[in-house]
């Protein structure tokens, strides 16, 4: 109740915002809105299976932006965020890996999960994709899936093991949203968004700011 009550609200607050002034509205949404998918999907998936309140959430404000008339908006669905800002977070998979080997903690991955792919998004792919979309002045109520790529967990291991020796704890139980599905980008990128950054780079970065722990 608390998740809904805070997420929504802050929504709530912003639209009105917008619709009062007349402001054009960047909403991110999230790839998680999906949940678990067989193959590829993309923006035109009807079938959506939020699996957590935030999928949840994300999907109910997409669904209030559409009945919005009057509203210049568009939506990015982010994939997991990664990389290395101000006041980073440790909840998503690529950043709690990290900082686990920065501190010498084993990685706990639910046995099944180390082949499920998730699309991950580069912190840096992130800014650039809202500086696209305010370049091109791209305020045409679509929604576009945005990602740096889709990797699975041993991708993701693969990548740590290049710079920091990796202590893997497999468990019999899930340990976060471990749901295993395939995003596709190519709405955005016809319009002439390229992904610049990978996720390699970004591990690199954020195990050497997390290096003296």
């Amino acid at each position: 109740k608390k998740i809904y009550k805070n997420n929504l609200g802050i929504f709530n607050n912003v639209l009105k915002y917008c619709i009062k002034n007349s402001s054009k509205l960047i909403h991110i949404s999230s790839t998680s809105v999906y949940g678990e998918q067989k193959g590829l999907v993309d923006e035109s998936c009807s079938k959506m299976k939020p699996k957590t309140p935030y999928a949840e959430i994300k999907l109910k404000e997409e669904k209030i932006l559409k009945k919005e008339k009057n509203l210049k908006y568009v939506t990015l669905r982010f994939g997991t965020i990664a990389g290395v800002s101000p006041g980073m977070r440790f909840h998503t998979a690529v950043n709690k890996f990290c900082l686990n080997c920065a501190l010498n903690y084993h990685i706990p991955v639910w046995t099944k999960a180390l082949n499920q792919y998730r699309p991950y998004l580069s912190l840096t792919d992130a800014f650039n994709s809202i500086k696209f979309i305010i370049d091109k002045n791209l305020f045409n109520k679509e929604i576009y899936n945005v990602l740096t790529n889709n990797y699975t967990v041993k991708n993701i291991l693969n990548f740590i093991k290049c710079y920091k020796k990796v202590k893997v704890k497999y468990v019999k139980s899930k340990i976060t949203n471990q749901l295993s599905y395939l995003v596709q980008d190519i709405k955005i990128k016809s319009l002439g968004f390229k992904s610049k950054s990978n996720l390699k780079k970004d591990i690199k970065k954020t195990l050497f700011v997390l290096r003296n722990l």
